[in-house]
């Protein structure tokens, strides 16, 4: 139990969850992936590339009211292109793509506007949570301060996962941590009992700009999900969760609830020989 991690961010929960082995290779056995020799760049680091531009909005307070607040934004653009050195053929596909994001993200602020009082990118927070030894930390990709006090927590995405449905079950509880890290205070800067005022996705897809929020009201086929409801289920089941790993009965499962089961190409999957067991498997049912 020793070796085991006593910290774990927002975004590694979700991996515990799914593929303990893969928390175990990396945080215990300390094993990184190499990286590849020639790797083109692509979704993951567009998604950053277009999560860093939208940061550096908020953080250098891009007046998004002013007439000029589109060719301000894409100025932070060019910036980040520029210092990201992308191959030309790859520029000339994501750049009409940041031009389009970039208006249609001005569109979604100034309609939100008039209820945000206040905006904070990349906020960190750290929650300890001494009963089971543990400490949660994470950064949040946006929160919004509201006129009337609360908080909104962002998330924006560029493709299409988590879902709704695997965030408000917890499968993906990233959002749902990081609202109970809100209400106790762990972010820098926003006091214990801040309220939630809303958790939500934001997909910056290539045609369109959609706001994805987790609660959602009752209705004749289920009960209403709340902000607090989800955040104080994810908070709930982390704690389980680390007491569970404090356990030195408990070991690390490889592939306890991958997205895809057929899908192996995990970077701890081959060291967990998931193929050959799978194979093993499938071979010991013909043979029943």
């Amino acid at each position: 139990v020793e070796f085991r991690p006593d910290r774990i961010s927002v975004t590694e929960v979700e991996r515990l969850v799914r593929d303990p082995y893969a928390v175990y290779a990396r945080r215990i056995l300390k094993l990184e992936p190499f990286e590849p020799l020639i790797r083109a760049p692509g979704a993951t680091e567009r998604g950053t590339l277009f999560h860093d531009i939208l940061a550096d909005v908020v953080s250098e307070g891009l007046d998004l009211a002013a007439p000029d607040a589109l060719s301000a934004l894409l100025d932070i653009a060019r910036r980040r292109f520029a210092a990201a050195d992308l191959p030309p053929e790859i520029e000339a596909v994501w750049w009409p793509r940041m031009e389009g994001l970039a208006r249609r993200y001005l569109a979604w602020e100034h309609e939100r506007s008039p209820r945000i009082r206040a905006r904070r990118a990349e906020l960190g927070g750290r929650l300890d949570l001494a009963e089971i030894g543990l400490t949660l930390t994470g950064y949040a990709d946006r929160i919004d301060m509201t006129v009337d006090g609360g908080a909104e927590i962002i998330d924006f995405k560029t493709g299409l996962s988590p879902s709704i449905r695997q965030a408000r079950t917890l499968l993906a509880p990233q959002l749902p941590l990081e609202g109970a890290m809100l209400k106790l205070g762990a972010f820098d800067g926003l006091p214990a009992g801040t309220p939630i005022a809303g958790l939500s996705y934001v997909r910056l897809r290539e045609r369109d700009f959609v706001e994805e929020a987790l609660a959602t009201p009752g209705s004749a086929k289920g009960e209403a999900i709340t902000v607090d409801g989800l955040a104080d289920a994810a908070l709930a089941r982390l704690r389980a969760l680390g007491a569970a790993y404090r356990n030195p009965a408990k070991g690390y499962l490889s592939r306890a609830r991958p997205f895809i089961a057929a899908d192996m190409s995990g970077d701890y999957d081959q060291l967990a020989r998931s193929r050959e067991w799978a194979m093993a498997e499938e071979g010991s049912e013909e043979q029943e």
